[in-house]
């Protein structure tokens, strides 16, 4: 009975220094070589480095926006490609009455 207790508090205490000296190893973000190695199109190293945690924990979670002071208005109209696309519109208050239009590309 004695070697038995002996042994079981053996493993405990094995498992408890295991426990204590266990460090979980970080990925690291790949190296120049490893891209040049195994990518054709940089745009492919860029989509695939912005896909892992370690990307993600170097930058901070944006803000919401709330448009306050509105001067313009939002368009919708027909783009190149035959898709409805929108864009916010804002008048110029000068002659020549000329606008500013800005749109975003939602797609790659």
């Amino acid at each position: 009975m004695k070697h038995l207790q002996l042994f079981a508090l053996s493993v405990i205490a094995l498992i408890a220094i295991q426990g204590f000296r266990y460090t979980e190893t970080k990925r690291q973000i790949r190296a120049a070589e490893d891209y040049l190695a195994c990518y054709s199109d940089v745009r492919d190293q860029f989509r695939d480095e912005a896909m892992t945690p370690e990307f993600a924990a170097m930058h901070k979670n944006p803000l919401p926006f709330h448009l306050t002071n509105a001067t313009g208005e939002t368009i919708r109209f027909e783009a190149t490609d035959g898709n409805q696309a929108s864009g916010y519109f804002i008048k110029s208050k000068k002659k020549p009455i000329t606008g500013f239009l800005l749109f975003r590309n939602g797609g790659d």
